[in-house]
């Protein structure tokens, strides 16, 4: 079982620490950000759900984390990946955190085929906040930090068919509120690159 967790990138809400935390394991998760704004919005909505005392957020890069070698039961990753460029050091920084004989997961969306980007998208305003690379790419830094894979699961599939079916009545709190009136236009021009086969998100798994 899980004791505690830390989580590279927690969506801008913090879901997936709060998720890890009080669903899925009983953990407690850390998740870090790298905008002070976003990690102070993740403690008051942690707060407003009642899940305060589970989680904390902290301001950090991905390729320089503050978390003590082999200090937690889990490091997964959620995307993250498409706003760095040194994916080795992003890799060795995950790896490093983690027990040995430990597994982890990274979710992310990864280039798959050939095509321009739309600007803007969720990650990034404009082309120089986005490095986007291939998924052998992702795999080969994984490799370098001492990652062994052991599955991947393709979400291309269930990312088209969301796209397909959009949620006719959003969450009272959803992505709109901390990624501004852009909101609209940045998944317009997730949903155009992902159903174009240029761009795709899995989760593959590493043991330690």
């Amino acid at each position: 079982m899980l004791t505690r967790t830390r989580a590279k990138g927690s969506s801008r809400k913090g879901a997936k620490c709060r998720e890890t935390s009080h669903r899925t394991t009983g953990a407690h998760a850390t998740g870090i950000d790298l905008p002070p704004e976003f990690v102070d919005a993740k403690l008051e909505v942690s707060d407003l759900v009642g899940v305060i005392e589970q989680v904390a957020f902290e301001v950090a890069s991905a390729t320089e984390i503050g978390f003590a070698d082999d200090s937690s039961d889990s490091t997964p990753m959620v995307h993250v990946g498409m706003n760095i460029e040194d994916k080795v050091m992003m890799m060795k920084q995950m790896a490093r955190g983690a027990r040995p004989k430990s597994t982890t997961l990274v979710y992310d969306v990864t280039r798959v085929g050939d095509g321009d980007l739309i600007d803007p998208l969720p990650w990034a305003s404009g082309e120089k906040f986005t490095f986007l690379d291939e998924r052998e790419v992702c795999e080969n830094a994984a490799a370098s930090a001492g990652l062994t894979p052991t599955f991947v699961h393709d979400h291309g599939e269930m990312a088209r068919e969301i796209f397909k079916k959009p949620s006719a009545s959003p969450p009272p709190v959803n992505l709109g509120h901390p990624m501004g009136s852009d909101m609209p236009t940045m998944f317009g021009n997730l949903r155009e690159s992902v159903n174009a086969g240029i761009m795709s998100p899995a989760i593959p798994e590493f043991a330690i």
